[in-house]
Parts: structure tokens; C-alpha cells; sequence
């Protein structure tokens, strides 16, 4: 009866892990983008290369993009009597301040670091009517 519960115990236990990301691509990190020049670059410039913002903050004589991403990841394992899991999350942000015409004043980029990978292309579909 006790390997019995020793095998129930096992069979019942599981691992998990999953990795979630929220908030606007941190392509703020390829550098290839990142050649801002604070007194020449425009608003327009940075939301063109980076895209919409995940806040815009109007100040008086500033206006403010804020762009956040936020990675988690979690790993545990399950028992039936014990339960145990860790996560991690990296958030990784960059502001930029632009005055009243739209030049860019400053930026900084957090310093977490996370590397910017591309999402990858949407998969192809087969166009309807067409037999395979």
C-alpha cells in the first residue's frame, strides 16, 4: 500500500513553466534604431521608428512617451501536498521628452537590458478556393 501511494504521489505530480510579455515591443533596444539626437530628432521620428508609445504624458511645456514592456517567467513544480513556483518579472521601459515643438529634449532607456527580438512573421494562410 505505501509504493501505492509513492506511485499515486509521482503520477499526480507536474512541472510548469511559462513565459508571458506584455506592453510595446522594446525595439528601443536595436540598435540599429537608437540614433536619437536630443535638439534635432522629432516626436514624429521616434513614434516612426519605435511606434505608437504605451503612454503620452502632456506636461505644460513637455510632452512625454512612455514605452513599457514586461516580461515574466515562471517555473514550479506540483505536488499534491506541496506546491512550489518562482517568477520573474523585467520591465523594461524608455522615455522620451520632447518641449513644445516636438524636438527632442532627453531620453533614457532603463538599464534591465532585455534584448529585442522581432516578432516573427504571421504564418501564410492558403488563399480560399484553392485546392491542395
Amino acid at each position: 500500500m505505501k509504493k501505492l501511494s509513492l506511485v499515486c504521489l509521482f503520477l499526480c505530480a507536474a512541472c510548469i513553466s511559462s513565459r508571458t510579455e506584455t506592453g510595446v515591443a522594446n525595439t528601443w533596444r536595436d540598435a540599429s534604431l537608437l540614433d536619437f539626437e536630443p535638439g534635432r530628432t522629432t516626436h514624429a521620428e521616434v513614434a516612426k521608428r519605435l511606434g505608437p508609445p504605451s503612454q503620452l504624458v502632456n506636461l505644460e511645456n513637455q510632452l512625454v512617451f512612455y514605452y513599457l514592456n514586461e516580461q515574466a517567467r515562471s517555473k514550479g513544480f506540483i505536488l499534491i501536498v506541496y506546491n512550489q513556483t518562482r517568477e520573474r518579472v523585467v520591465y523594461d521601459r524608455a522615455i522620451f521628452f520632447f518641449d513644445k515643438q516636438g524636438i527632442l529634449e532627453d531620453y533614457a532607456l532603463s538599464l534591465e537590458e532585455t534584448p529585442y527580438v522581432p516578432p516573427e512573421p504571421p504564418e501564410k494562410k492558403p488563399a480560399e478556393g484553392s485546392g491542395g
